[in-house]
């Protein structure tokens, strides 16, 4: 399985759609995750545009501010999706891995930089209730300094 995850600071931009959608027809993953997309509004078009027929179904959360927004996008043939959650931060979905009949989460977080703001995502993310299988985040993870 091929996962791609990207903080890609806008992709409202012709040329860095171009290039997703060329990672994509190259590496032919299982699953996408963009990050600060600064997209206003997700559709079908932009799974399309995107994922083309590797990447069939995808969900987004807008963006509500300059570096805000997220996509995921995955390969319906791969993946059967139970449940998803989504806030302003966060996108959460459970799986079932068709090849291998075994139930996954995966989470494509934008994490807010201001401790404060990061407290609130991760109590959230640490919400067992959110899932149906009291799946939930349950590690934080910090990049750079």
């Amino acid at each position: 399985m091929i996962v791609l995850s990207w903080n890609i600071r806008g992709i409202c931009k012709v040329e860095k759609m171009r290039v997703v959608r060329s990672l994509v027809d190259l590496y032919i993953p299982s699953i996408l995750f963009l990050q600060e997309t600064k997209l206003k509004s997700f559709d079908n078009r932009v799974v399309s545009a995107l994922g083309g027929s590797v990447l069939s179904k995808g969900v987004g959360v807008d963006a509500t501010g300059l570096s805000s927004g997220l996509i995921t996008l995955w390969n319906e043939d791969k993946f059967d999706v139970s449940d998803c959650v989504t806030n302003s931060r966060c996108i959460f979905l459970i799986r079932e891995v068709i090849a291998v009949k075994t139930i996954i989460g995966f989470c494509n977080v934008y994490a807010a930089t201001v401790e404060s703001e990061s407290k609130i995502l991760w109590d959230y993310c640490s919400n067992r209730e959110l899932f149906s299988d009291s799946v939930g985040c349950r590690r934080r993870f910090q990049c750079g300094s």
